[in-house]
């Protein structure tokens, strides 16, 4: 006898069909989570930046950099895409280079 998983068995006695996400759902969803995956680059930044790690924050800083590029390209002028996020933490970094008397990235280059 095949061992089958009860919730198959069951929707298929319900007369179930499987759930087509419509693309448009899927996208929305999609934009959330890079969303969500911008606010855990930002918030390492800000850990790394805490921890005095100031080379791993740098490399962080690209990563957003980056990843807002993309967005930009992407999305346009959409209305929720903001530089704000990208300038604070270029401010923050310059900051925290400034107090540890290390030369400060070139951060004029990103307008």
């Amino acid at each position: 006898m095949v061992q089958r998983r009860w919730s198959t068995l069951v929707g298929r006695m319900a007369g179930l069909s499987q759930v087509r996400v419509p693309v448009e759902r899927i996208e929305r969803v999609n934009q959330a989570l890079r969303r969500r995956l911008d606010d855990a680059v930002d918030q390492v930044f800000r850990q790394a930046c805490l921890n005095g790690d100031l080379d791993t924050a740098k490399e962080l800083l690209a990563v957003l950099v980056s990843m807002h590029d993309r967005r930009q390209e992407k999305f346009g002028s959409e209305r929720r895409i903001s530089d704000d996020t990208v300038r604070r933490a270029q401010e923050e970094l310059a900051r925290r280079l400034r107090e540890g008397k290390l030369p400060a990235p070139d951060l004029q280059s990103r307008s």
